[in-house]
């Protein structure tokens, strides 16, 4: 039997913050992974996002991927995140060569504050996931 393993693509990337008021927002310590939309996510691709707004996610397999986005400040969000033509926060990403994926923060962000229950008590440590309708 003979296996064949697929090389894996790089994936570069820019980070762009719009502002208000010309607030200056910085985009290191920011961080972009990728989750497997199936399986297990053993070694998920990530990358630190630097202070010129570009990152570079190397050795990414072909599959089909969510964008997760770490270090957002306070207020804002991933207004839109563009990967080639597809919307990365409506259909995900599908990999299957290298490519370039554009992602937006936008200031007004929302805050959500609730408390999740199961048979009428408080449940702690549950994941809760908002998505539109």
């Amino acid at each position: 039997m003979l296996l064949q393993v697929q090389a894996g693509v790089d994936i570069s990337g820019s980070v762009r913050v719009e502002a208000k008021d010309n607030e200056k927002v910085s985009t290191a310590g920011m961080r972009v992974a990728l989750t497997p939309a199936e399986g297990i996510p053993l070694n998920t691709p990530n990358a630190a996002v630097g202070a010129d707004g570009t990152f570079q996610l190397a050795g990414v397999m072909p599959d089909r991927y969510y964008l997760a986005f770490y270090g957002t400040p306070e207020n804002y969000y991933v207004r839109s995140a563009q990967f080639g033509s597809e919307d990365a926060l409506r259909s995900g990403l599908q990999v299957g060569g290298g490519g370039k994926l554009d992602i937006v923060l936008a200031q007004g962000g929302a805050t959500v504050h609730g408390v999740v229950q199961h048979e009428e008590k408080p449940y702690g440590g549950a994941f809760v996931l908002l998505a539109p309708e």
